[in-house]
């Protein structure tokens, strides 16, 4: 009895301490999986930009599950993008759903600290555009500003990138390929950052993944 009483003690002080360390582990692991989400969001003093002009597309790759449904979707790395209409500050336009929370669901403007802040990847490429384009298209996106964004494959869609193609398509002769989605309720036809992105007008000037 004495050998079996003193081996449960120690049963039980070995149970103690690997739940002990169990419990340890979840806590190390937790900290350090936030710590890495925080860490995985690019920093706007750590970019170095080439010098950017007005018309160049920004691409970028979010931090959310949304980001990461439209990317194995579309089969691309970016999966959001909006034109720059100002490069001192520089400033982004684009159609977005959350980016703003005092502007839900509408073509809003963005300085790039904001447009970058869930963001993990990020591209700029540019398009040849005379000065007299670049001025037409700020002219147009910017009459766009507060329009409501509407995800759908009806005719009244409006959403990123159908915002940057009726900026381009009266200046530059684009090839876009609207892809076939079947995901209730969202199935249909829908234009993915991906076919700028590999557009070959397009130059890409900068590139930054972490």
């Amino acid at each position: 009895m004495p050998n079996s009483s003193a081996f449960m003690k120690n049963y039980k002080k070995f149970l103690f301490l690997l739940l002990f360390l169990g419990v340890c582990f979840a806590l190390f692991y937790f900290s350090q999986e936030q710590e890495k989400k925080q860490n995985k969001t690019l920093k706007i003093e750590a970019l170095n930009l080439p010098p950017l002009e007005v018309g160049d597309l920004i691409f970028r790759r979010g931090d959310s599950l949304e980001s990461l449904i439209i990317s194995q979707i579309s089969n691309h790395h970016y999966t959001h993008l909006g034109l720059i209409i100002s490069t001192d500050p520089i400033i982004i336009i684009h159609a977005t759903t959350d980016d703003n929370i005092n502007r839900q669901n509408q073509v809003i403007l963005s300085p790039l600290n904001e447009f970058i802040s869930h963001a993990n990847s990020l591209a700029i490429k540019r398009f040849l555009l005379t000065k007299a384009q670049k001025e037409a298209i700020v002219l147009a996106a910017k009459s766009q500003l507060g329009r409501e964004f509407i995800l759908s494959n009806e005719s009244n869609a409006f959403y990123c990138t159908t915002l940057i193609e009726s900026l381009l398509t009266p200046h530059i002769t684009l090839r876009l390929n609207y892809k076939e989605v079947n995901l209730p309720p969202l199935s249909g036809k829908y234009l993915f950052p991906k076919e700028f992105f590999n557009a070959p007008q397009a130059t890409l000037i900068y590139e930054k993944r972490i």
